[in-house]
């Protein structure tokens, strides 16, 4: 499984940052995944660690813009909208069913073209040859 689309997400998860519908798809993922799951517990252990450890939580005003001033520059790093997992599978589906139907018209202009050629005769056998054709 491809795990290196998770990790930020893991991370962000682990701080009560991921928006909802991402945590959704990063918890399916965990569901089938030990060594993210592993991860993902080792994050949150750490964490409780540091808070346990640290001073007050920050205000919730302060936080948010600096919350998304940071979503925004991974978003920005990585090229693409601020989301930090894969697209959505309907998405990949779409794209999947795109491909096939690509392939499946390669295969049947392949089988055409080669239906248009003569079939080739068959290998001479070492000392015989084959006899001239006779016309009547």
């Amino acid at each position: 499984m491809k795990c290196d689309p998770y990790r930020d997400a893991i991370a962000l998860a682990a701080g009560d940052d991921l928006p909802p519908g991402e945590a959704r798809r990063l918890e399916e993922h965990l569901a089938s995944c030990p060594a993210c799951r592993a991860e993902a517990a080792e994050l949150r252990a750490s964490r409780a660690a540091f808070q346990a450890a640290a001073a007050p939580p920050l205000d919730e005003a302060v936080l948010a813009p600096v919350r998304r001033a940071v979503l925004d520059e991974i978003a920005r790093q990585q090229g693409r909208r601020a989301t930090l997992l894969p697209f959505p599978r309907r998405v990949a589906g779409r794209w999947l069913a795109a491909a096939a139907v690509v392939l499946a018209a390669l295969g049947v202009a392949w089988l055409a073209r080669r239906a248009g050629t003569p079939p080739s005769s068959p290998p001479l056998i070492a000392g015989h040859e084959t006899p001239p054709a006779t016309t009547a």
